[in-house]
């Protein structure tokens, strides 16, 4: 099964940009931040070629 985690393409770049704003502006700098992702579960991968 191939596994993939599905989140949409701007937000980890602009909370980024965000928390760098902030910590430039003198706030506290954070430890974690938690990004809204989903889980995507697909059957298989396509198959192997074979020579």
């Amino acid at each position: 099964m191939l596994t993939t985690v599905q989140t949409a393409p701007s937000l980890p770049g602009e909370v980024a940009a965000r928390l760098l704003l902030d910590v430039i502006d003198g706030s506290e700098a954070v430890d974690a931040t938690v990004l809204a992702a989903s889980l995507v579960v697909r059957t298989s991968t396509a198959p192997v070629g074979r020579s």
